[in-house]
């Protein structure tokens, strides 16, 4: 809707005010909006909506600890194929 009504108003930002309630929302949003359809489809530089899931997705992975729990005496035996970080015992 904002880029077949741009051509009647004099800027975007007349624009954006002016079709923003029509939509039901604030002006922002629908700059927001608007820019990331625009990098979506190539025409503005900036990572699109499945790059920014996918970096969202990755950094969760990588939030997740890792554990590992063990019975008190019970043996046993890892292989390690990363670099592993266990805090100080007793801490």
């Amino acid at each position: 809707m904002f880029r077949e009504n741009r051509a009647d108003y004099s800027s975007d930002t007349a624009a954006y005010k002016a079709i923003a309630p029509k939509l039901g929302c604030s002006p922002d949003s629908l700059r927001v909006w608007c820019q990331q359809a625009e990098r979506d489809t190539g025409q503005r530089a900036g990572l699109t909506s499945a790059e920014k899931d996918r970096i969202k997705e990755l950094e969760r992975q990588l939030e997740v600890p890792p554990t590992l729990t063990i019975r008190p005496g019970f043996p046993v035996r890892v292989i390690v194929t990363r670099d592993l970080v266990f805090a100080p015992s007793g801490a």
